[in-house]
């Protein structure tokens, strides 16, 4: 068959949805490793093949309308436990209208709810060797990094590191090789949940982490949603806790290896071509 992946990015202000690259990058070679022919573009359809929209929530239903009916949209955003007036009209539009894959088990029941009869499937986010692609720098002069918005506590825990001498690295609006050079440098890389009303696991943020053997750790609470395959592949601990579990793991170069081991074995069970 013929694929198109569609990546929305509406506007160059919303560059956040760079942040979906490396997944696309895996559904192409996923799709081509299958014998299909499979092509790319930024915010273009084609009409000759089947289209798989990464960002299809982002244009409005008057767009939406004129999609083709087989399109397919692949969904990477929590929506979990959201009551219908919190979802957006394009949301509601492609539960009625259109297949979804969605990248979380958790989010199915929103979608169900939205629409008894759609056709939705979880399509989990998986593992292209293409990914394993950033060389570990020596010396890694980076204690922890984090790179994305500063919404929630992602501040306040940089602040708290940033107190307690390490040496930290914030970062938002990069993304391809400035963004990666500075994962190469660092010796852990933190993933702080923005979605307090979802609490759904960011796996579409991670997952590039950890096909990259960077030991990662993510806040963890009572209502964190998080798959039983990937729970090893990490350090979880409650967002207060982080800088603690962040100075124990940089003081021990062994259990920060052991953790960069279990992220990549595991990642790498969720072969995309199984997917």
């Amino acid at each position: 068959m013929k694929y198109h992946l569609t990546h929305i990015i509406p506007a160059p202000a919303l560059h956040i949805f760079n942040g979906y690259k490396e997944i696309i990058e895996t559904v192409q070679w996923g799709l081509a490793e299958h014998g299909h022919e499979v092509t790319y573009a930024i915010n273009v359809l084609m009409p000759d093949a089947v289209n798989i929209v990464f960002g299809a929530q982002m244009l409005e239903v008057p767009i939406l309308e004129g999609l083709p009916r087989n399109t397919v949209v692949y969904f990477l955003e929590p929506i979990a436990g959201l009551r219908p007036e919190q979802i957006r009209d394009s949301v509601r539009y492609c539960a009625e209208n259109f297949s979804i894959w969605d990248y979380s088990e958790f989010n199915l029941a929103t979608w169900k709810a939205l629409n008894p009869q759609g056709r939705f499937r979880h399509v989990p986010i998986g593992y292209a060797p293409i990914l394993t692609r950033i060389e570990k720098s020596e010396p890694q002069d980076i204690d922890v990094l984090f790179y994305g918005g500063p919404g929630g506590m992602r501040l306040q825990v940089f602040a708290d590191l940033c107190q307690s001498l390490v040496k930290a690295v914030f970062v938002h609006g990069l993304y391809g090789a400035s963004r990666d050079g500075l994962i190469a440098r660092s010796k852990l890389v933190l993933n702080i949940n923005q979605y307090p009303d979802t609490h759904v696991f960011e796996i579409a943020r991670v997952s590039y982490l950890l096909a990259n053997r960077k030991a990662v750790i993510s806040d963890f609470s009572a209502s964190s949603k998080i798959e039983a395959a990937i729970a090893g592949a990490l350090k979880f601990v409650p967002v207060d806790a982080m800088v603690g579990e962040c100075l124990k793991l940089l003081a021990d170069d062994a259990a920060r290896t052991a953790l960069e081991e279990a992220g990549i074995e595991i990642i790498r069970r969720r072969d995309i071509r199984e997917i």
